[in-house]
């Protein structure tokens, strides 16, 4: 269950509408120095993420899994808001996950072909699972150089791909790429490797800086006759 919760997270997709390219994709590209000191556009557009009271965007998720060999893909929304997160999963299976700065919720709605009740997993957020909310805390609440050494970026067309390693050897990721459009300074796409190898890929379109929060999105109750499991 450890593992499908990681995969939730950083990320999670490949998905863009106005494609940003893939940072493990082939194109022609010029690669900078890996020893630069100061990274001013990452700061300046974490630093933007952070300090906007919520931000929307447009998901598409792809995770390559190593063992199988399997390409898994899946698009929806993402709202963020101060370490809060609320993602909804249209295709192909619908899902909803939200953390409201305590809990983890994760709604899976049955198939048709097996009807049943909705499936809802609870999940307490404390200082040793906190990495399962890295997403919003890496977009809105903490600076990449709390959890993250950027080891060197590489420029494609318009798009700077910045690559960090985890500051702690027992992180669950193995490495994380953070592409951004340098013109308009927002974040097109993050993917990571987990300590299986999988390669998950989340690309975002569409985003929306908001003036104000709505606490409502961030806020979630299981419906009706759901089957609520608490980890």
């Amino acid at each position: 269950m450890l593992i499908k919760q990681r995969q939730i997270y950083f990320f999670i997709a490949s998905m863009i509408v106005m494609v940003a390219p893939s940072s493990f994709a082939k194109a022609p590209k010029k690669t900078l120095k890996a020893d630069i000191k100061t990274y001013p556009l990452l700061e300046e557009t974490t630093k933007r993420y952070r300090t906007s009271p919520m931000i929307s965007m447009e998901l598409e998720k792809t995770v390559k899994e190593s063992v199988m060999g399997s390409v898994r893909k899946s698009s929806g929304s993402i709202d963020l808001a101060a370490g809060l997160f609320r993602m909804e999963i249209r295709e192909p299976d619908k899902s909803l996950t939200v953390f409201d700065g305590k809990i983890l919720w994760n709604e899976q709605s049955p198939p048709v072909e097996f009807p049943g009740p909705v499936q809802v997993s609870k999940l307490a957020i404390d200082k040793k699972n906190d990495a399962q909310v890295l997403l919003a805390d890496l977009l809105t609440k903490d600076k990449v150089s709390k959890n993250f050494r950027v080891i060197g970026q590489e420029k494609v067309n318009d798009v700077v791909i910045y690559r960090a390693e985890p500051l702690k050897k027992d992180f669950p990721f193995q490495s994380v790429a953070i592409s951004i459009l340098g013109k308009s300074k927002v974040i097109s796409e993050i993917s990571y490797e987990d300590d299986l190898q999988n390669i998950t890929t989340m690309a975002f379109s569409k985003t929306q800086f908001k003036d104000q929060i709505n606490k409502k999105t961030f806020s979630y109750k299981p419906p009706k006759g759901a089957q609520v499991n608490e980890k």
